[in-house]
């Protein structure tokens, strides 16, 4: 993968990249930056099918989205999480009205006898399936540029905020950590926040790591302000932050729809 589509990739991404649903704190509607939609499944794989399971989604399962328009759609696996038996996938659309062409075209492009097949083998594979929507908050994140390769893991910590913090959460983002993030020289931040399918006031911030063995040294923000800044800092989310939860998933980029590299370089 090119750098330059790293960059979009990335910050596309966790994008997705996810959302509180609704803002009490939010701007004007003619103020809020566009955001992208993330439609979320997270799929439950019976025991020992999991290999199986990459397989058929490679082959036979990602053709049909591609068939049905998607451009853009991400694939992860958990590696250090409560149920390393679950999946995520992202499709990323730009609007509700993307997403209705997505399923009109999903219905169009693919005959029902390969839609039927296509369901019952999912079957075979998933035991549950968990389904939400977030919005990416492009103005909250950042991707390193000297970066060269993708990362393959992504710290994910969920943030579930107090009622009516939602804004001052997001400003702590904006104003105090973001500008840490940057001056450590770290890999980047990405943010997004629920949008339907759950509890208001769920943020999702991802945290890429090029090589887990980064995480046996203190990150690149404490290194830089020191643990006492640091502590100071984070003590501004006290009352604003009511739960905190984390887990460490990885790409699987042969199981991703990728967006085609941009036309002019990242700035």
């Amino acid at each position: 993968m090119s750098r330059k589509l790293f960059q979009m990739v990335a910050m596309t991404l966790f994008l997705l990249p996810t959302a509180i649903a609704q803002n009490n704190n939010a701007k004007p509607a003619e103020s809020t930056p566009k955001r992208p939609l993330g439609i979320v499944n997270e799929f439950t794989i019976k025991p020992g099918m999991m290999p199986a399971f990459m397989e058929w989604a490679e082959k036979e399962a990602k053709p049909l989205y591609v068939k049905a328009g998607v451009k853009t759609a991400y694939f992860f696996t958990n590696i250090y999480d409560v149920d390393r038996s679950v999946v995520t996938f992202i499709e990323v659309h730009e609007n509700f009205a993307a997403i209705k062409a997505r399923n009109e075209a999903f219905t169009k492009n693919n005959s029902q006898e390969v839609r039927e097949a296509w369901s019952t083998k999912a079957r075979e594979f998933i035991a549950g399936t968990r389904t939400y929507m977030i919005e990416g908050l492009s103005e909250l994140g950042w991707m390193n540029p000297k970066l060269k390769s993708p990362p393959l893991y992504y710290i994910v910590t969920e943030r579930f905020v107090a009622p009516m913090r939602g804004a001052d959460y997001e400003a702590f983002l904006k104003n105090d950590w973001l500008p840490l993030v940057k001056k450590a020289d770290a890999n980047g931040m990405l943010v997004s926040r629920l949008r339907f399918g759950g509890e208001l006031g769920h943020y999702f911030v991802y945290t890429p790591v090029t090589d887990l063995t980064e995480l046996d040294q203190p990150g690149k923000v404490a290194q830089t302000v020191g643990a006492e800044a640091l502590a100071k800092t984070q003590q501004k989310l006290v009352g604003i932050i009511q739960r905190s939860e984390n887990r460490i998933l990885r790409l699987r980029p042969e199981l991703c729809i990728l967006p085609p590299p941009p036309t002019t370089a990242s700035k």
